[in-house]
């Protein structure tokens, strides 16, 4: 396997359709595997205070989560990866990449080839958010009803939402595509083929 893979990274806010996306680019590029933040998200050392990191400046690289940078350089060095997970990630032509920081983390800052933004408003993704949990709840009515409270008390006065927006510009700020998340998720995968091989016509000149 060739030490060039090239890194192709999906980032968004929660409910931006960012591991669809993925699966969706990797299937109509066909030489790629996917990887996902959300094997090692658990693992990530963040900020204690979002609203305080927001006001110091909001440091994307006070996100640290190496195991998840070390693991994306060895596939893209053709080495096989084993998730903490235990997904098996092969080394291929492309990784396609769900991370929500884009190149914003240390860990990633030099291993990606091309950053894609999936840009949702707010109250979509917060919608969708919902949806998402509550449809897949399997306790009771009452203990949905104390989580969606927590959740909606932190988004709302605890910065959570704050948190999100910022890292978001950022990253839409530094990608080398912004897709309108609301659009379907097989028009922006090939959006982001297009764009890719585009880029890589252009390199191979």
């Amino acid at each position: 396997m060739s030490s060039h893979s090239f890194v192709i990274t999906v980032s968004g806010v929660s409910g931006a359709g960012k591991s669809s996306t993925v699966r969706a680019v990797a299937v109509l590029l066909g030489n790629a595997s996917c990887f996902y933040f959300d094997d090692y998200g658990e693992a990530m050392l963040q900020p204690d205070d979002g609203l305080r990191w927001i006001a110091a400046g909001a440091d994307l690289t006070e996100f640290v989560l190496p195991q998840f940078g070390a693991d994306l350089r060895r596939l893209k060095q053709g080495e096989t990866v084993i998730t903490p997970t235990n997904r098996r990630v092969e080394p291929d032509a492309f990784l396609v990449v769900e991370e929500p920081f884009g190149r914003g983390r240390k860990d990633m800052a030099d291993l990606v080839d091309f950053s894609v933004c999936l840009d949702l408003p707010m109250e979509v993704a917060l919608a969708r958010r919902l949806l998402d949990v509550t449809e897949r709840w399997d306790g009771t009515a009452e203990s949905r009803l104390q989580w969606m409270n927590g959740y909606l008390k932190s988004y709302l006065f605890e910065g959570m939402r704050d948190v999100y927006t910022a890292i978001n510009e950022w990253v839409k700020t530094n990608a080398d595509l912004v897709l309108d998340a609301t659009l379907p998720i097989d028009q922006n995968a090939q959006t982001v083929v297009e764009a890719v091989k585009a880029i890589q016509t252009v390199s191979h000149k």
